[in-house]
């Protein structure tokens, strides 16, 4: 017998495709809240990408001591993506059916050549470079789309020439940013004891006006190595120390990665239509005395190896200042500026702490060794100055989250206190600026002092201003480092990372806006935990249907959703086996020189207190929007050598 039962029913959605269906409740889903089972059994992203890689080299060395290098290499890449969306249910529905080809093509090359000089004699070793380099890229796409498609049949693989009734298509062009450097290096060496080394650059970048488009980076360290001398090795040192080397370096490199895309430096157009007639506008306010982005790098450290190198030490103090740092600086909506902000070199901030290495040969023999490995970065970051010193609240597209403060750490989380939640009336209740205690009224969306935090008697009626809003945390990690094990028994192996960071805050948006939402929608687990009744003591407001903006004050940062990011994660198993010699003989003769099988595995777990999907893999700004987490991967294979 067969049954025909109505598309929808396997999904639970409204006749008209709209949204979820109501099922048992009295009212719709709220927001026309798709159902995504139903988007991912029948849309469709398809994507392909093809890459050529190519290196080519020539080496011409007249002497023995002099070698000259040219060498050219391009990436390029083509990438073909298709995707359809149904026209009953989800993103596609408003406009009955979309059908969607885009082709990109990126092009990137590379050109160098430069001489090498390697002398030595009487104990002095002299190595010194000297060369040019130039790069740049070059990219295009074009999109062809439709909508209101006629049938599914037609969205299957390809854009079919009438297929659809609206015809839609865009594209792109863009180059660079061209880079094109002059550099030369010198290296000293006498005796293995003394070490120098100087090195300069001088760098032009595309992204810079002409008559600011290059900088000069120049660079030193110095070296020595203690255990070479004589005094140290017949000591008593020599014979607990196998290595013992003292070493500095400073350097300012430029920072090509600067935020504007590819020409900040100058006032752009862009397209603009103006309902059938084709136009353009002010697209983008440029900075022409924009210049580089520089970072000073002092580093003093100290090696050093103990019984014959079972247990090596490496210790480093760094201190790094970057100089005219380029941010999006923002303007008043008023003044017409498009996004309502200019890059300009605004500032100065600071890295400074200590670097820590430590290897362990825990054992040692012919059939079986084991190596530890530890190591532990500790830094502070710090902004040293902006111009007038004034704060720099920075817009992140969804809202307001994170500020530049001279004295404080680049991206710190900037926002309103969250004292608690009032436990007789259910209500938010904020700490002013003053210490004094502001509670946010879901009823009529209206603050009130109050005298305490559980005090169901409302005073005055208040506000929670800009400057109520302090630091609530920094973004960036404070301390980071792993742990290596590496275990040799005969012919298996074994070998594990170890990841550890911490001593920063996350702002997790997703638990702010879409999990603690009170719309008729999916929530976490968190809401059961909301004020239900008085007396109850608890960190969640109450709930009021459609109040969740002023609630969870959505679109700025507040302590209560401000996260430690601190996290453990064992990043990497790899276990193999390489088949002896004597098998391969008997096996294979001579063909087969090697057989090797091996199963490995990446980022296996994470240990962490964050509610949120992955701290690992939060942006710089420390905003946890809806972030896709790591993916975990389980390889095997086998690898033979011929």
């Amino acid at each position: 017998m067969n049954v025909n039962l109505p598309q929808f029913d396997y999904y639970n959605i409204t006749t008209d495709g709209a949204a979820l269906g109501r099922d048992a409740n009295t009212r719709t889903i709220e927001n026309n809240y798709t159902n995504i089972a139903y988007v991912l059994a029948k849309n469709k992203f398809r994507s392909k990408k093809h890459r050529v890689m190519n290196n080519f080299g020539v080496e011409i060395k007249p002497l023995s001591w002099l070698t000259n290098y040219t060498k050219l290499s391009f990436d390029y890449i083509t990438l073909d993506e298709f995707f359809r969306q149904d026209a009953k249910h989800g993103d596609g529905r408003g406009v009955l059916g979309r059908v969607s080809n885009q082709a990109a093509n990126t092009m990137a090359w590379v050109a160098q050549n430069y001489i090498n000089i390697n002398k030595t004699f009487s104990g002095n070793t002299f190595n010194a470079t000297v060369g040019l380099e130039a790069l740049n890229s070059e990219n295009n796409s074009f999109v062809a789309s439709g909508t209101n498609v006629a049938a599914p049949f037609f969205q299957q693989q390809n854009v079919i020439t009438g297929s659809y009734v609206t015809q839609l298509s865009s594209g792109s062009y863009g180059e660079g940013p061209g880079l094109f450097s002059y550099f030369g290096r010198l290296n000293y060496d006498f005796k293995g004891k003394y070490f120098l080394m100087a090195s300069f650059r001088r760098d032009g970048l595309s992204k810079f006006a002409k008559d600011r488009r290059f900088a000069n980076f120049p660079g030193a360290s110095i070296g020595w190595r203690v255990f070479g001398e004589d005094f140290f090795t017949q000591s008593g040192l020599g014979k607990l120390f196998s290595e013992f080397k003292i070493r500095a370096s400073w350097a300012r490199v430029g920072n090509p990665n600067i935020p504007g895309g590819n020409f900040p430096f100058t006032n752009l157009y862009g397209v603009a239509p103006y309902g059938a007639i084709s136009g353009i506008s002010f697209a983008q306010s440029g900075n022409p005395i924009l210049q580089w982005e520089t970072n000073e790098k002092l580093n003093v450290g100290l090696d050093f190896g103990l019984w014959r190198d079972r247990v090596t030490v490496v210790f480093d103090w760094f201190k790094n200042k970057n100089n005219d740092l380029v941010i999006g600086v923002p303007y008043p909506p008023s003044l017409g500026i498009p996004n309502n902000q200019i890059y300009q070199n605004v500032g100065d901030m600071e890295n400074k702490g200590i670097e820590f290495g430590l290897n362990v040969a825990v054992v040692r023999n012919k059939d079986f060794t084991f190596d530890l490995g530890f190591n532990y970065t500790h830094q502070k970051n710090k902004i040293l100055s902006l111009p007038e010193g004034n704060d720099i609240i920075i817009s992140n597209g969804t809202g307001n989250y994170t500020v530049l403060r001279v004295g404080e750490s680049f991206n710190s989380i900037y926002g309103y206190e969250f004292a608690g939640v009032n436990s007789s009336n259910g209500n938010p209740v904020y700490r002013k600026a003053d210490g004094t205690l502001l509670m946010g009224n879901i009823t009529n969306s209206t603050y009130y002092a109050i005298s305490d935090l559980n005090s169901p008697v409302l005073g005055a009626q208040g506000s929670l201003v800009g400057a109520d809003r302090k630091i609530l945390g920094n973004t960036l990690p404070t301390y980071f480092g792993g742990l290596t094990a590496a275990l040799r028994f005969k012919q298996f192996t074994l070998d594990m990372l170890f990841r550890y960071s911490g001593g920063n805050k996350i702002m997790n948006i997703t638990r702010q806006e879409t999990l603690l939402n009170q719309g008729f929608m999916n929530n976490g687990r968190e809401i059961l935990d909301r004020w239900q009744k008085p007396g109850d003591v608890t960190n969640v407001p109450r709930l009021w249907y459609n109040r969740d903006n002023f609630t969870n004050l959505n679109q700025q940062a507040s302590s209560r959703f401000v996260e430690d990011g601190s996290f453990i994660r064992f990043d990497n198993l790899a276990i193999g086996y390489d088949v002896s010699q004597e098998l391969l003989g008997r096996l294979f003769k001579t063909t087969v020189k090697s057989f090797r099988f091996y199963i490995s595995g990446q980022n296996l777990f994470v240990i962490t207190d964050y509610t949120g999907i992955d701290p690992d893999n939060i942006d710089i700004r420390g905003l946890d929007y809806n972030t896709i987490p790591q993916a975990r991967t389980i390889s095997f294979g086998a690898s033979i050598g011929f």
